[in-house]
């Protein structure tokens, strides 16, 4: 028996390679940063699952081309590239693992080999390997470029896109020798018959064990020499901290007399109001990241000590006598606060540079390894000066994608863990209301990924009413569609702020649609379920819902940038019943364009009345000038303190922030108190046709929604007055 070794790499989304002439492909250079693996049985004459023999040529010879998915490079014959001078560079030093773990050290590299197939041409770089039978070896350096490719292996045929034309590539079966087991050989043996060993090896069960020694040992950070060394400097932070239990081998528990619980401590704590973050926006911060790393630390609640005075307050009564919490315990109100709260203070310097912080899952992104290595050696150093340890089984270092939160992330963008799709699929059918809360908490998590998640859910949480919960053919059908489109979500980009926004918006009978993207790539979908009354307006207040609920929900994308928003209603015009939708949009700088429902792929299919007037675009300008506001900020000494406060992450009095080259208020745009734009956006918000002479109340309301400036109050009650 031997053991076979696949080595698979995700590679950055987009083309790895460019095209030369119509059905030729020309590869990226190949820069070797990690081992090459081939099967065992690629270095025989025998094939096995996975693998594909064709004629292919090189230089005008024919030559047996093995299509091999278990292969990790381009590999060609030593002896076939000397015969026909390939040009071998024997100076690049390289070594490859073949399947039983023996590693065997490469001839050289050959650049830029032209191989011809029956329908399209390979320019890529060989690795000069000694062969068996086979010439050469395309593995997942070339597969990984075609994109989408459909493989049916009993009939030897795969298929592929290239140029715009659909590629279809077959096997020989008569280049093929099939594997058999050892006693279906047995049957065959004649007593005169020769047989030969072709290797053994003995077999050694690697238990759990072994698997835990083995990777505490010598972990993911194995192969990066610079990561290693890191750890090296750094053993400290990951052992076990002085003080907390010891490690068993069974779980312990403590009893505590009957009707002897432990005070409630929760109903006597006044609530801590920490902001919790929002995972989505978290993750927005990642974009041009392509190296990551996770610490977890160990038993984090327990890193941080109880107060003297308040561990007395944690005692509880065993047969045993009395027991008080030392650390702070699990179960208390403010414990996530708190523990947050010390997260965050340590790593202040650092956060949403290259660091975010979940309580006790941290993450280190850097655009490249050497930078990295630096960052790393930065949290390691805050770790130790805090006296804070991390569970090196659970950490992840220098790897280009990784789970967190349960997402993937990676330089292409992030996508649904494949362990909760897993999970969600195999969802066994829900028998009680507690079932199916669990079905659709777990699929809600990632609704950001589905398209009308709300208009296919619909059939389900009309079951979570009350005594509602009888199974039918159309929540069959709805349990069904979401477990199917939980299986094709896509990959959603990061967003890059020196682009613009696009929305896409729909709207149904039952419910709403959007999509943010750039560049046609989506970053975040959202789908609304319509009540009763909001399913009764028109299809034009229904458009217009969808456009305002979006674009409240990306509140934080587009504030200060210009975007577009595309419908699929061609009517969507300015009428005096609509006009209180539209006053809500006023400070964001966007346009309206009309998008035939064809091409609106983003939202959902749905169907479309006919209507009468038609308006193919509508603009609205943006009443603020960010340019203006920026210059004008920067002449006010006052706010110019401020800024320079935040810049080196001093305290501020407030609620004042520095994001993207703006000063914010609570979220809102700070102007100067001697600003210029005061008296138009004054106009603008009572005087206009939007504006409707509104009383003080509700024109200060929309004002102080968006906008932020000393004395604001005062100067809209007396221009209102």
């Amino acid at each position: 028996m031997f053991f076979i070794m696949n080595e698979e790499e995700e590679d950055e989304e987009g083309d790895s390679h460019e095209e030369v002439t119509e059905g030729t492909v020309e590869l990226k250079t190949l820069e070797l940063t990690e081992d090459a693996a081939i099967e065992l049985k690629t270095m025989t004459r025998f094939s096995s699952k996975g693998t594909m023999k064709l004629k292919g040529w090189i230089r005008q010879k024919e030559i047996v081309i093995l299509i091999d998915s278990g292969a990790t490079h381009n590999f060609i014959h030593q002896s076939l590239a000397v015969d026909l001078k390939l040009g071998m560079e024997q100076h690049t030093q390289f070594g490859y693992t073949i399947g039983n773990g023996t590693r065997c050290k490469g001839k050289g590299i050959c650049r830029r080999v032209e191989v011809k197939l029956e329908e399209i041409t390979i320019i890529a770089d060989f690795l000069a390997v000694e062969l068996d039978s086979i010439d050469a070896v395309l593995g997942m350096q070339w597969l990984d470029t075609t994109g989408t490719m459909k493989i049916h292996w009993p009939s030897l045929t795969m298929s592929f896109w290239n140029g715009g034309r659909q590629i279809i590539l077959k096997g020989d079966p008569s280049l093929i020798r099939a594997e058999c087991s050892l006693r279906t050989l047995e049957k065959t043996w004649q007593e005169d018959d020769q047989g030969f060993l072709l290797e053994w090896a003995n077999m050694e069960v690697e238990t759990e064990d072994t698997y835990k020694t083995d990777k505490k040992e010598k972990g993911d950070e194995a192969d990066i020499p610079m990561i290693r060394f890191l750890l090296q400097q750094y053993t400290d932070i990951f052992t076990t901290p002085k003080g907390l239990p010891p490690k068993r081998d069974i779980d312990h528990r403590i009893l505590t007399l009957p009707n002897q619980k432990p005070i409630n401590l929760n109903q006597a704590t006044v609530s801590d109001k920490f902001p919790i973050l929002v995972i989505e926006e978290l993750l927005d911060e990642l974009y041009g990241a392509a190296v990551f790393s996770k610490l977890n630390l160990k038993s984090g609640y327990h890193q941080i000590r109880m107060k003297e005075e308040d561990i007395e307050k944690t005692t509880f009564r065993t047969h045993e006598g009395h027991y008080e919490f030392l650390v702070m315990p699990f179960g208390l109100t403010n414990a996530p606060a708190t523990f947050q709260s010390l997260m965050n203070q340590v790593f202040k310097p650092f956060l949403r540079r290259c660091v975010l912080v979940f309580f006790d899952d941290i993450l280190v992104y850097s655009s490249d390894i050497s930078e990295h290595e630096k960052h790393l050696g930065m949290v390691f150093a805050v770790l130790r000066d805090n006296q804070l340890y991390a569970n090196h089984k659970k950490c992840v270092f220098a790897h280009s994608r990784i789970q967190y939160l349960g997402h993937q992330i990676s330089k292409a963008g992030v996508e649904a863990d494949e362990d909760k799709i897993r999970s969600m699929v195999n969802w066994p059918r829900p028998s009680d209301v507690i079932e199916l809360r669990g079905f659709l908490g777990l699929t809600g998590y990632y609704r950001r990924f589905v398209k009308g998640y709300s208009n296919i859910a619909t059939p389900l949480t009309k079951l979570l009413q009350k005594n509602a919960f009888k199974w039918n053919e159309e929540a069959e059908t709805a349990f069904v569609r979401l477990k199917v489109a939980m299986t094709t979500i896509p990959v959603l980009a990061l967003p890059d702020w020196s682009l613009p926004f696009t929305i896409e918006t729909d709207a149904s009978g039952s419910g709403l649609g959007a999509v943010l993207s750039q560049r046609g790539h989506p970053i975040a979908f959202y789908s609304q379920k319509l009540s009763q009354r909001a399913q009764a307006k028109s299809i034009y207040e229904r458009e217009l819902m969808a456009v305002l609920l979006s674009v409240q929900r990306w509140r934080h994308y587009l504030l200060g940038r210009k975007f577009s928003i595309l419908s699929d209603q061609k009517a969507l015009k300015v009428q005096p019943q609509f006009q209180k939708w539209l006053t809500k949009l006023l400070g964001y700088d966007f346009e309206i364009l009309y998008q035939p429902g064809l091409l609106n792929k983003a939202a959902d299919a749905l169907s479309r009345v006919e209507p009468k007037i038609e308006l193919h675009e509508m603009r609205t300008s943006g009443i603020v000038d960010i340019s203006v506001v920026c210059e004008e900020v920067d002449k006010d000494e006052e706010l110019q303190k401020i800024v320079a406060k935040l810049k080196k992450e001093q305290e501020v009095g407030g609620k004042f922030e520095w994001e993207n080259g703006r000063l914010l208020y609570k979220g809102r745009l700070v102007l100067p108190q001697t600003s210029s734009l005061i008296p138009r956006l004054l106009h603008t918000f009572h005087d206009s046709v939007l504006g409707g002479h509104s009383g003080f109340l509700r024109t200060y309301k929309r004002m102080s929604g968006e906008l932020y400036w000393q004395g604001m109050k005062n100067d809209i009650k007396k221009y209102v007055d």
